[in-house]
């Protein structure tokens, strides 16, 4: 083949990564927006601009499938940066261990927030499958760019050893359920008017998180938590 003939061979691979691009962005923003069950497949694949009515399931299968693709593509890139975050936090005096915990779990999530009109939505698109009955966020993405997360849950028992491993395990999902529904809300305010004011107070929020979450995980527990986490 010479250099100036045409290679076809690659055009399928490209368009069809083109495609599933394209349904990915169009079902994150239209499940932050109205909801997991509140919109179709047949909304997703025509907002993508397929004609095709089984393109998605063709690319995908079920929503669930979906639903696991759009968490892979985003937490690829948050599940490194935790990694970064914690990195050698077992070598540091405990506060600041603390500290640098919090940091990886706020942060990362923090920096996927996008208020422009044409950026990504996962933020909005996590708290909506949280808040999802029947949808377990954690059994979707288990395995998949969760090492960040697991090596966190870990940590912390360490860290806190005097503290019971229930006491610990629910203040992290309660962790969880706060950053994820604080920093939605804060995507939502960018959404709507991405200004100073709604930059500043995402800024506020991600600060006020970190160091909460930082005093709240060493807080010694009360006789009447640790009563009622021996009931668990």
């Amino acid at each position: 083949m010479g250099p100036l003939d045409d290679d076809h061979s690659d055009r399928p691979v490209r368009g069809e990564a083109k495609t599933r691009e394209r349904i990915l962005d169009a079902a994150e923003r239209l499940f932050a927006e109205h909801g997991i069950d509140g919109v179709s497949i047949a909304r997703i694949t025509a907002e993508a601009g397929q004609r095709n009515a089984s393109a998605l399931q063709y690319h995908f299968g079920t929503k669930t499938d979906l639903i696991r693709e759009i968490f892979a593509r985003r937490m690829a890139v948050v599940n490194a940066r935790r990694l970064e975050l914690i990195a050698g936090v077992d070598t540091l005096p405990r506060a600041e261990a603390l500290r640098r915990i919090a940091e990886a779990l706020v942060l990362p999530f923090a920096e996927q927030v996008d208020g422009g009109p044409d950026g990504k939505a996962y933020v909005r698109f996590t708290a909506q499958v949280y808040a999802t009955p029947g949808l377990r966020m954690w059994e979707i993405v288990r395995g998949r760019h969760d090492e960040g997360i697991r090596r966190i849950a870990a940590l912390v028992p360490w860290l806190l050893a005097e503290i019971p491993r229930a006491v610990l395990r629910e203040r992290l999902a309660l962790t969880t359920t706060l950053i994820i529904h604080s920093l939605a809300e804060r995507e939502r305010m960018l959404a709507a008017d991405p200004g100073p004011e709604a930059r500043a107070a995402l800024a506020m929020t991600t600060a006020t998180l970190i160091e909460m979450i930082a005093g709240s995980l060493a807080l010694p527990a009360s006789d009447q938590v640790v009563a009622v986490a021996d009931l668990s």
